[in-house]
Parts: C-alpha cells; structure tokens; sequence
C-alpha cells in the first residue's frame, strides 16, 4: 500500500502473488479528488528473472458498485475530457529479494 504521484496522485493498494514459473497480481489505484474513476491494473511476468517487464490491464471501478467494469459503462458518470486507459506498460525495476 502506498501513495502515486504524477499526473495524479491517489493511493495504490497492491497485491503481489508468487506463482511457480512467475509473478501476477492486481493493485488498486484510487484517484484522490474523485474527478477521475478508480481503477484496477491486472499484471502478470513471463518468468520470474530479476528483472523484467509487463504489460498492465486497466479497469476502472464503477463508482456505484465498486466493481470494475469497461469504460463505457460509467463515462457518463464523469466530465468528457476524462479517459481511463486500457494498458499501463512497466519498466523493469524489480529487485531480487523484493518480494520477501
């Protein structure tokens, strides 16, 4: 669990699972001013080399159920220059050890 800086700060809620031959998890990102939906990023490696990259799955939460859903379920719910992405791509910044 941690904070997000950049374009938009928010809190991160991350879960992180060790599976055989890689790592896969969700992490929950919330948008501190509500002006944009909160979002779940769904991510698995290829491996489990210390570093690596991947690709990210982006959905945002419907703020009436709290259950992520598409984007043009709950657009209406937002001013029109919002958007939500579908991807996220991360860079390799995983540290041996990191997950203990």
């Amino acid at each position: 669990m941690g904070k997000s800086v950049g374009t938009n700060t928010g809190t991160v809620i991350a879960n992180f699972d060790e599976m055989p031959s890689h790592y896969q998890g969700v992490a929950y990102l919330l948008d501190d001013n509500g002006l944009v939906p909160g979002s779940v990023a769904f991510f698995s490696t290829d491996n489990k080399d210390s570093t690596f990259r991947f690709r990210a799955i982006i959905k945002p939460i419907d703020p009436k159920t709290g259950v992520f859903t598409n984007w043009d379920n709950i657009k209406q719910n937002f001013q029109p220059d919002v958007q939500v992405p579908e991807y996220a791509d991360m860079p390799p910044r995983w540290q041996a050890g990191m997950a203990k």
